[in-house]
């Protein structure tokens, strides 16, 4: 009955705070014209990186002008493709290091963590990454503890529900939706559209 009366709710919730005065910055388009011209290739690099195959010559030009480019979805979608990828793309991953000195937000935190992630330093590494004032770097911390280690990862993403960021705090309670290991948290949609929107491409990937 929870649940049901959850998931019937955020639609609603979503509706009221559309039309009674969410703040206009984050209702900003997330992609303009010449990004939204860049994701379809980037998406198609990613599933391959997803699928395991050795990243095409056109998948390596996606991530290219994702990091040329900046915006932060873009950015934060060509580092899941060398996170994800199979091949040591040296070349990319320098150009990754070289946009992380001016990254922010999002795209920040998804280079961030690709850093991490390459230095296999495991469970360990990303306990710093739970405190870090950076909120999408936190709940995607909490995240791969999850695949990790399920049950540290499902104690960090509770303790995010108490996290002062929307951003953390309206991820987390996603995630743990899905587990169904919510309990009765109160439902929090995400408030960052940028945000919204990478993680609706990531699910659409798979």
């Amino acid at each position: 009955m929870t649940v049901t009366f959850r998931r019937c709710l955020a639609p609603s919730l979503f509706l009221l705070l559309v039309f009674v005065g969410t703040p206009a910055a984050l209702l900003a388009r997330p992609l303009d014209a010449r990004a939204g011209a860049q994701l379809p290739g980037l998406k198609q690099a990613l599933a391959d990186a997803r699928l395991g195959r050795e990243l095409t010559d056109e998948d390596r030009v996606a991530v290219q002008g994702a990091f040329a480019n900046g915006n932060s979805v873009l950015v934060a979608l060509a580092a899941c493709v060398l996170r994800d990828g199979v091949g040591e793309e040296a070349d990319l991953h320098n150009l990754a290091a070289k946009a992380t000195e001016s990254a922010t937000g999002v795209g920040e935190a998804f280079l961030r963590f690709l850093a991490v992630r390459r230095s296999r330093g495991g469970q360990e590494a990303l306990m710093p990454l739970l405190k870090d004032e950076n909120p999408y770097l936190q709940v995607e911390a909490a995240k791969e503890l999850c695949r990790l280690s399920p049950e540290e990862g499902v104690r960090a993403l509770t303790e995010l529900l108490s996290s002062k960021s929307a951003i953390a705090h309206a991820e987390a309670f996603r995630q743990l939706d899905r587990l169904e290991m919510a309990g009765d948290a109160r439902p929090y949609l995400m408030p960052e559209e940028q945000y919204r929107l990478l993680l609706s491409i990531l699910d659409e990937v798979g």
